[in-house]
């Protein structure tokens, strides 16, 4: 399936809330993977989607086990691939549009919050209390 941008990043973020399961594989960028190894992620990845009727498949990198995006920074350079210079990552963060996150949504309740995302923000909150009381205190 072609995806538009708007499809591709809605699914992703599905499947970084759903994690991993036999058609979708996450690894962080820190660790160089060789082509046989990529290969079999792809060829497992591919089977398991078969026998289940799927049509796809997913092997992303930048993406680790606490389900954060943690990305790459790599450039190309001719035909090899080095280091994204910092200049060009400063370009790509403000290339960011509005921070959505922090507007006021008028008339929103807390019904209108989801769980999930309230359940992490209360174990966030407290193990940054206990972080911050057991450093100053």
């Amino acid at each position: 399936m072609i995806y538009t941008d708007q499809q591709l990043i809605e699914k992703i973020r599905k499947m970084i809330i759903d994690f991993e399961d036999e058609v979708v594989e996450f690894k962080e960028t820190r660790t160089n993977y060789s082509f046989k190894d990529i290969g079999k992620y792809f060829s497992a990845l591919g089977n398991e989607a078969n026998i289940r009727g799927f049509k796809e498949a997913w092997l992303i990198f930048g993406v680790i086990n606490k389900k954060e995006i943690v990305g790459a920074a790599y450039a190309r350079e001719d035909e090899n691939i080095s280091p994204l210079p910092m200049d060009k990552v400063d370009l790509i963060r403000s290339q960011v549009g509005v921070d959505w996150s922090k507007e006021i949504v008028e008339g929103a309740t807390f019904e209108d919050l989801d769980p999930e995302a309230v359940s992490y923000a209360k174990l966030y909150v407290a193990e940054s209390t206990f972080s911050y009381y057991n450093t100053h205190m």
